[in-house]
């Protein structure tokens, strides 16, 4: 049974939602978790990334997969790597 809390974390490609890069809130409001984050997805795994732009996965995959390997990072309430901004 997993005891990780329940998290959201938005995928982006870039520049689709967001003009800026879908991580950068993290790296002011939480520099260990934004580190963390950075060397999991984007060092260590960037083969993940790849696969999630050629739909290889999707991204409740690459939810599953970094969740799985990082059930320590949930010491926020939120992973949020986008915020979407709608202009009507």
């Amino acid at each position: 049974m997993n005891n990780c809390s329940k998290n959201i974390l938005f995928l982006d490609f870039n520049r689709v939602i967001s003009f800026d890069p879908f991580w950068k809130s993290l790296e002011v409001n939480n520099t260990e978790l934004f580190n963390r984050i950075e060397d999991f997805l984007f060092k260590k795994n960037r083969q993940i990334i790849r696969d999630w732009m050629t739909g290889v996965y999707s991204s409740e995959d690459v939810h599953h997969i970094f969740s799985k390997e990082n059930c320590a990072l949930t010491t926020t309430k939120y992973l949020i790597f986008s915020k979407k901004t709608v202009k009507i």
